[in-house]
């Protein structure tokens, strides 16, 4: 995806070594794809990113940070955005099949080369409860 990070996001998981570096790969790439695919559609509207921004009552500079992932978008503007754009958006969860289980190392060595937990686990981790499947 153009202009979207995800060469410096493969650097920053790495190699994806472990279960949980791999499900948390899995889910940053989902969540480019969904923004990527936003992006895709307004194109297809002709929509601008001052339309969308207008219609989400935002500005565009906001909608310009969602679609490059300059930042860490709530839920709600995904929804505007989707909104804005005449977009549906589904989603689908389900858990890791049986014979891939989750599994926390205690300590790793990080992308930066040092110990502690992988950058990986730690966005994850960092976005809220739901995204490993826990409720609040």
């Amino acid at each position: 995806m153009k202009g979207s990070g995800m060469d410096e996001i493969d650097i920053l998981l790495g190699s994806g070594t472990t279960s949980v570096d791999a499900l948390a790969d899995e889910l940053v790439r989902a969540d480019f794809a969904w923004i990527d695919q936003l992006v895709r559609l307004r194109k297809q509207t002709g929509m601008t990113q001052q339309q969308v921004a207008q219609a989400m009552g935002r500005s565009q500079s906001v909608v310009s940070d969602i679609e490059t992932m300059n930042s860490d978008p709530r839920l709600s503007s995904l929804r505007r955005y989707a909104l804005a754009i005449g977009a549906v958006v589904k989603h689908r969860v389900m858990l890791r099949p049986a014979d891939h289980p989750l599994v926390t190392p205690a300590r790793v060595t990080t992308a930066s080369g040092g110990e502690g937990t992988p950058i990986s686990v730690q966005r994850v981790l960092a976005s809220g409860p739901l995204a490993l499947g826990r409720a609040g």
